[in-house]
């Protein structure tokens, strides 16, 4: 009785994996099976709260043996279908949750509605419109239950009629999150408000309040060395600073695969990949993107093909070399099956590859398909298919009216990305009608905007644009800056101390695949091996901030 005391005590302060090992242990001392069944099921449900999914999974085993009916009441079940979930098995966990809706939702509606927000969660970030029915019916069953029930309830529904395009009341609904936070503190509401608050404030244009709210969430949770728990977190600081940080959002994403392969979550990644995927392409990393691409087309599933392919043909784009972009949209296009049913909005960069290519008609044939995300999406969409526009323009000065419309929409977000791709767009044009003055102005600013959100491989590009308009290059750029995201991330574990064996274990490579990144940084810098690294890295700062958390470092 004390040890369970202990760990009731222990998860209201907000500790879940000092709860799971106490009411295991609890467990362990009583000759009640009923009650050992009783011990087990909370201990796995702390365990999930901290992370620790393999060990959950171990808890309610024991539980089964001990109680197999203990293990069929509907709190147990959320155990199973959050497992369920962080495997990956989305479409198993839709079909048990569905059918316990039908056997229980009139009867235990509360606990029916905790069980679909488990696949609620993790649908609003992949198939966003398949989640917004399951937001509906867990706000009908919970409604009216009043206390962290209630809000974890209404902040999903919000979620959902933001999904809907009623953005008043997804406003209205998600701004009871602070007071769900209160109640329920940030380890065990941290995932929760990571994949729905913090999504809802990314797509609304609230990137600043989204950013402080996952900083609050995962300083305390590792405060409390819940290190699973920050998987989810993770994610979402990943996809948030697509657009603002490539810095973050690449260190973020790996930080997030490398713990959920070792916590067993794997399945709460996708978001995380298909992240890392465009953004390492929008780098200009090349060797990231290709490692990241063949596990998302490693899966087979046709989204992660498509993001695959989208964040190739990006990559293409980025390096100039827009045959071989449009070669990996026309694979897209055919695993797809020519429609475009995806989150991946790639048709701003298949239209550009097409007009780099000269096949102008195949562009203008996308321009519908942009309008219509324009009229649904907002400022984001509207600039990508106003760039579009001016890009299949005849004439400069209809180019010009485009490229404004766009420079003016995308002013209303955050996305320095979409922002620095108009003005190198702009200038481009600009310097083949011989207009070489303005299309200085447009590429200086472009190459502003990706040094500030650190898209190395797109700064490169107006940078060579910039130079053949007769500007002159940045003298004040960081050489680091010439780095790859892993090329980076390797360098500052180097000048740290670390062998290339030491760096393989902890990024999961091949020694050979850091000798050859190092040798590329040497290359690159124009340093003489290790000890000319050291040299350069003593007058450069840069190098002292570590591109990603050691795990080991989120545990202690």
């Amino acid at each position: 009785l004390a040890l369970a005391g202990l760990a009731d005590e222990a998860q209201r302060r907000g500790a879940p994996l000092i709860a799971a090992r106490r009411g295991a242990d609890a467990a362990a001392l009583t000759n009640d099976v009923v009650r050992r069944a009783e011990l087990l099921v909370g201990a796995a449900q702390a365990a999930l709260v901290g992370g620790e999914v393999r060990r959950a999974a171990e808890l309610i085993a024991a539980a089964r043996e001990a109680d197999a009916d203990r293990v069929s009441r509907l709190d147990a079940r959320r155990v199973v279908v959050r497992l369920l979930v962080a495997a990956g098995d989305i479409d198993g966990a839709r079909q048990q949750v569905e059918a316990l809706d039908l056997a229980y939702g009139d009867t235990d509606p509360v606990a029916t509605a905790k069980l679909l927000s488990e696949v609620a969660r993790p649908l609003l970030a992949v198939a966003p419109f398949v989640a917004a029915p399951f937001t509906e019916r867990v706000w009908e069953l919970a409604a009216s239950a009043g206390g962290s029930a209630a809000l974890y309830a209404e902040v999903l529904y919000g979620c959902g009629r933001f999904v809907q395009g009623d953005l008043e009341g997804a406003s209205q609904h998600t701004a009871v999150w602070p007071e769900l936070l209160r109640l329920e503190g940030a380890v065990a509401a941290g995932s929760f408000l990571a994949e729905t608050v913090v999504l809802y404030q990314g797509f609304s244009y609230q990137v600043g309040a989204a950013l402080r709210l996952l900083d609050e969430i995962e300083g305390q949770i590792r405060r409390h060395c819940a290190t699973g728990a920050l998987v989810s977190v993770l994610v979402a600081r990943s996809l948030i600073s697509y657009g603002v940080d490539l810095r973050e959002c690449v260190a973020a994403g790996w930080e997030a695969l490398l713990l959920s392969a070792e916590t067993g979550q794997t399945g709460l990644t996708s978001v995380a990949e298909t992240t890392l995927a465009i953004a390492s392409a929008t780098v200009g990393d090349e060797a990231l993107t290709d490692e990241v691409c063949e596990r998302l087309l490693a899966t087979g599933e046709t989204r992660h093909e498509v993001w695959a392919r989208a964040a190739l043909g990006r990559l293409h784009l980025v390096a100039g070399r827009p045959e071989a972009a449009v070669a990996q949209f026309a694979l897209l296009r055919e695993r797809a099956g020519g429609q475009n049913t995806s989150f991946a909005q790639f048709e701003a960069d298949e239209a550009e590859a097409f007009v780099r290519v000269g096949r102008i008609d195949d562009a203008r044939a996308l321009v519908p398909v942009l309008a219509d995300y324009a009229a649904a999406m907002g400022p984001w969409a509207v600039g990508m298919h106003q760039r579009v526009l001016a890009l299949v323009a005849d004439d400069i000065d209809e180019a010009n009216a485009h490229f404004r419309a766009a420079q003016a929409a995308l002013s209303e977000t955050d996305n320095r990305i979409a922002q620095g791709i108009v003005e190198l767009s702009w200038g481009e044009r600009l310097r083949r009608a011989k207009r070489r003055a303005e299309a200085r102005r447009r590429l200086e600013r472009a190459v502003e905007l990706f040094g500030r959100v650190g898209a190395t491989g797109f700064r490169r590009r107006a940078e060579a644009e910039l130079a053949a308009a007769g500007g002159g290059g940045d003298r004040s750029r960081p050489t680091i800056e010439l780095l790859g995201a892993t090329e980076l991330q390797m360098a500052r574990l180097a000048v740290g101390g670390a062998t290339n064996r030491d760096i393989a274990s902890q990024l999961f490579v091949s020694p050979r695949t850091v000798e050859n990144h190092l040798g590329a940084v040497y290359r690159k810098l124009g340093v003489a091996g290790r000890p000319g690294l050291l040299s350069r890295a003593a007058e450069d700062p840069t190098y002292e901030s570590p591109g990603v958390v050691e795990i080991g470092s989120t545990v202690g």
